[in-house]
């Protein structure tokens, strides 16, 4: 009986611990007064006047934000009202709920449309590492409309944190909105609802993927004010994970990707890849190669074999853990033969015959590409006993 409760709490703490790793649910959240400053030139205007139904990809924010236990750089712009991180987004008026794109921020998302006077820009300020990148949709109405809303997406560096600003807008009733975040799928999330009588600024939480922010008839209740998102920090000792390589064995001269899974991502942990000649002793930081403090390690090219692993550190305790080793073999000179990468030649780049003392390889009939590959085929061995 012991031994089941014991095996029953270490699931409980298994189960917790995975739970932190990657969980938008996890983010606090809170609302207060303020209004949005317009971003000043120099900014990047990704679209401007009476746009409707577009989406922008692959934009490098300027630092690394961490979203969701996961490491970006880049982002993905819907002029609906939302973002999504990584290289692309698909367009969707729901993109917390039924949108195919994941790890997504909602400011305003509906049927969004610019208005003549509309613009859709994106800024990075600040300095190292404090810096900030800001999307604005300045002048936006809901397609077919009467309205005018402005907002930002504001990401900071380091703290991870998710801020909307929202300006006061026109007065109109009944528009509804989705607001907040999405994480890996649509069934984690972290949203806002309202009704249309009730102050924009005292949305509750919502409890379903769906649910929406509806304007009011004043002021009070249309969008204003200031929503942020703060991410779960990390505290005690961290997970290690497992860390593999891709290949695992390479021909001198080349690369392998080290990569670490399962380890905990959430807000405030710090990545260092090391190698060892043996695995067990001599550990350093990694030399050359590129990621050596991310999640993925490209190493420089390899001509012994190495041992790395992924050192996790939590900045909030000083506690660091260890992934598994993983190990970078050099494949055998025998089978790093070349291969040519050309698909045509002629007849005058033909090889006929091969010969080596008692070893002698003809080739196939005189056709296209003009090569063949024989390190699986030799037939002949000599003998060295005859020489």
């Amino acid at each position: 009986m012991k031994i089941e409760k014991l095996l029953f709490i270490a699931l409980l703490i298994l189960l917790s611990a995975n739970f932190l790793i990657g969980q938008v649910t996890n983010y606090s959240f809170t609302q207060v007064s303020g209004t949005l400053t317009p971003l000043t030139a120099t900014y990047t205007q990704h679209t401007s006047g009476t746009t409707d139904n577009a989406t922008y990809n692959n934009i490098s924010i300027g630092f690394t934000f961490n979203f969701n236990g996961t490491s970006y750089s880049i982002i993905s712009i819907c002029n609906d009202g939302w973002i999504a991180m990584g290289s692309s987004a698909s367009q969707s008026y729901d993109p917390l709920s039924s949108g195919s794109s994941n790890n997504v921020i909602a400011a305003l998302a509906n049927d969004l449309q610019g208005l003549s006077t509309g613009s859709l820009r994106s800024k990075l300020t600040g300095s190292s590492p404090s810096r900030k990148f800001t999307i604005e949709w300045l002048h936006y109405e809901l397609y077919g409309g009467a309205d005018d809303y402005s907002f930002q997406i504001v990401l900071t560096e380091t703290s991870n944190t998710i801020e909307i600003y929202y300006s006061s807008s026109t007065i109109v009733t009944a528009n509804t909105f989705q607001v907040g975040i999405r994480g890996s799928s649509s069934s984690d999330y972290n949203n806002r609802t309202k009704t249309d009588a009730t102050s924009w600024l005292s949305s509750s939480s919502g409890s379903s993927n769906a649910d929406v922010m509806t304007t009011g008839g004043n002021t009070d209740r249309n969008p204003q004010g200031i929503f942020t998102w703060t991410p779960v920090s990390c505290s005690g000792t961290p997970t290690g994970g497992s860390a593999s390589a891709t290949p695992t064995s390479v021909c001198s001269g080349l690369t392998s990707v080290i990569s670490v899974t399962g380890q905990t991502s959430t807000n405030g942990i710090s990545f260092q890849w090391e190698q060892s000649a043996d695995g067990s002793t001599g550990w350093t930081n990694v030399t050359g190669g590129s990621g050596a403090t991310t999640t993925s390690y490209t190493t420089p090219t390899l001509t012994t074999a190495t041992y790395y692993r992924c050192k996790i550190t939590c900045t909030n305790s000083g506690l660091s853990a260890y992934s598994s080793n993983a190990l970078v073999s050099i494949t055998s000179e025998f089978s790093c033969y070349c291969t040519p990468t050309y698909s045509s030649g002629g007849s005058s780049d033909y090889v006929t015959q091969v010969s080596f003392e008692g070893l002698s390889q003809g080739t196939a009939s005189n056709t296209s590409p003009y090569y063949i590959n024989y390190t699986g085929t030799q037939n002949l061995v000599p003998d060295l006993t005859q020489l």
